[in-house]
């Protein structure tokens, strides 16, 4: 009998294990592990004296083996394809949808909006021009002044144009009365009463006379005065020059209130109403008031109510705005404040009006004014 070797911590094998290690002793060559399933169970049965039908013996004192549980990981599933025609349809659905705004909606508005942004963008330029031009309204005055230069010239190539068609003018040698000294002008100027004149200096040295007089007489008066001078003079009898004499202080020829007849000329026919159409002034909101003096020495209000800087109304009075024939005057007054304590009547005289309206201006801090004469035949 061999002599049975020894191993390291023997005395911890089982009875099982002692067989299995007799086993290998005693075989001549290895264990061939690529057997079958059948044979290697048969291989595990003889080596632990069981049967391969049979049910182990339980033994108490035998140790349960560990029991690792394994499970196979679960593949990934394939991406589920819907086959059913109302899902194709619905989707084909959306595809078009999404191709009819892409190609429609989406480029209209895209449209709208590049407008919206151009406009903006030009409005920009164009406000940049302006302040450039102006500099915070350093060369504002400069810039108004240009213009007011321009109106002054036509009014002098007008004037000039008169000289030429003046009787006489064509004939040779014609002598014209000399226009009078600064001295005589200015003693000429003021002796009328109701009535503003201003002289200046017209193309080619003659003297040219702006503003108003009293009455027609006053007018031929002026002019017979001013010898090869030009009066550029108009007639505003009275109430007229009193208003006129009233708003003086206040007139802007910059920023101030407009008057105008709307649509039409300033000449209108007896019977026919008379629109008038209104812009405040733009230095400042507040209040706008507008009205009419006739030749019959009553004023009609035809506007009195608060009103933003530069915004533009119409007044149309219908029947209440037919005036007598004669010589009308409107007026347009913008100020900061209300200018009367309350709303004046619609209809009141003139005298009242022009004495209620001078106190009126006196006390505002601020005020601008301007005028229009209109006629009725």
């Amino acid at each position: 009998m061999a002599k049975e070797k020894t191993y390291q911590h023997q005395e911890d094998l089982t009875e099982a294990d002692r067989a299995v290690l007799r086993h290998y002793e005693d075989a001549k060559e290895p264990i061939a592990w690529d057997k079958s399933d059948d044979a290697i169970l048969a291989f595990a049965a003889s080596i632990h004296e069981q049967k391969l039908d049979a049910e182990p013996e339980a033994d108490a004192a035998a140790e349960e083996p560990t029991v690792v549980p394994f499970r196979r990981p679960a593949q990934a599933r394939p991406m589920t394809v819907f086959r059913s025609p109302v899902a194709g349809l619905a989707i084909a659905a959306s595809l078009m949808i999404g191709v009819v705004v892409g190609q429609t909606v989406l480029p209209q508005f895209n449209e709208d909006q590049a407008r919206d942004y151009a406009q903006v963008i030009e409005d920009n330029e164009r406000l940049a021009e302006q302040l450039a031009r102006f500099g915070d309204l350093e060369g504002a005055d400069e810039y108004f002044q240009v213009l007011e230069e321009n109106v002054t010239l036509q009014a002098e190539i007008e004037d000039l144009r008169r000289i030429d068609t003046m009787p006489g003018a064509d004939q040779i040698g014609t002598q014209l009365a000399a226009a009078p000294s600064p001295m005589d002008l200015g003693q000429l100027l003021t002796s009328f009463s109701c009535a503003s004149l201003t002289a200046r200096t017209g193309p080619g040295g003659n003297v040219i006379v702006d503003g108003y007089v009293g009455s027609g007489a006053d007018l031929t008066r002026l002019q017979g005065s001013l010898g090869t001078g030009i009066s550029r003079a108009q007639v505003a009898a009275p109430p007229f020059c009193t208003a006129l004499e009233a708003l003086h202080p206040f007139a802007s020829s910059v920023g101030g209130p407009t008057v105008r007849p709307h649509d039409h000329g300033v000449a209108f026919d007896q019977g026919e109403s008379v629109t008038l159409a209104a812009t405040a002034s733009g230095l400042f909101g507040g209040y706008l008031y507008v009205a009419v003096l006739s030749s019959d020495g009553q004023v009609r209000q035809l506007h009195q109510d608060a009103t933003s800087a530069s915004a533009e109304v119409v007044l149309d009075g219908g029947q209440a705005l037919v005036m007598p024939s004669g010589q009308m005057l409107a007026i347009a007054i913008s100020t900061p404040q209300p200018l009367f304590e309350a709303a004046r009547p619609e209809t009141e005289g003139a005298d009242a009006y022009l004495a209620a309206l001078s106190t009126a201006l006196e006390a505002q801090d601020n005020a601008a004014a301007s005028h229009v004469f209109l006629t009725t035949n």
